[in-house]
């Protein structure tokens, strides 16, 4: 666990305008398996209201929905934020015939939404984050 006010080699102030680039590029920079999006390249800042990350079955061990379970029994919540459209119920049962979308798939099949948010305090960063490494380790093992 990281000291109060610091999370890992950084030190954050809650609030801090930089926070939320500092969580997406390097909160689980050194977490195989689990790759943050990259930085939007414009120059509008993001909300980062979201923290997509996507789940790599064959470095991580597990597949997103088994990374989702998991991390739910350690009380962590996750989302499922950008699944592909036509995957959806409706799109399926209303627009025939389907077309293959085999890139949106296979992302739709790996994103997920973690818990992670600029204001959250650092305490409950690092217990999101421990669970993470938890997870992965143990579906290694």
């Amino acid at each position: 666990m990281s000291e109060p006010g610091a999370f890992g080699r950084h030190a954050l102030v809650v609030g801090d305008p930089d926070r939320a680039e500092l969580l997406a590029t390097e909160l689980l920079a050194d977490v195989e398996g689990v790759l943050p999006l990259g930085l939007p390249n414009y120059p509008q800042r993001h909300a980062w209201h979201l923290y997509i990350v996507r789940v790599d079955p064959a470095i991580a061990g597990l597949t997103r929905d088994a990374f989702m379970e998991r991390l739910k029994a350690r009380g962590i919540g996750t989302g499922l934020h950008f699944r592909a459209a036509h995957t959806h119920k409706y799109y399926r049962e209303h627009h025939r015939p389907r077309t293959p979308l085999p890139d949106t798939e296979w992302n739709s099949e790996r994103v997920c939404s973690l818990p992670l948010f600029p204001d959250m305090p650092v305490r409950d960063v690092d217990r999101v984050v421990d669970a993470i490494r938890a997870v992965l380790r143990e579906a290694r093992s």
